[in-house]
Parts: C-alpha cells; structure tokens; sequence
C-alpha cells in the first residue's frame, strides 16, 4: 500500500483533467490457488475460498 500511495503522491495531478495511474499486478499474488487465474479476477469468493486465501498470505 506504502508504494501505491507514494505513487499517487507523486503524480502531477491536473484539476479538470482526467488523471490515472496503470499498474502493473499480478492477479490473486499470493494466493497459490487464484495467481493469474482468471476466473478469480472477475468472481467472488465464499467464506471457504476466503479463509484459504487469508491463510496463505499470512493474515
């Protein structure tokens, strides 16, 4: 979170101009069973799928 807020930070952001930032991810990181792999891109996770996801980053 430290590097995309330090990102963020320093943007030239323009007033009345559409501003953005593209970065680079991998999907799920993390998460053996969800690391680039589509379908947990886009779909949402039941308390199971959760909990594993939470156990295998450490949290």
């Amino acid at each position: 979170i430290g590097q995309i807020v330090e990102a963020l930070d320093g943007l030239p952001w323009r007033s009345g101009k559409p501003n953005g930032l593209i970065a680079h991810t991998v999907k799920g990181k993390g998460a053996t069973f969800a690391e680039n792999t589509y379908v947990w891109h886009s779909n949402s996770v039941d308390k199971d799928v959760y909990a594993r996801a939470l156990a295998e980053l450490g949290e």
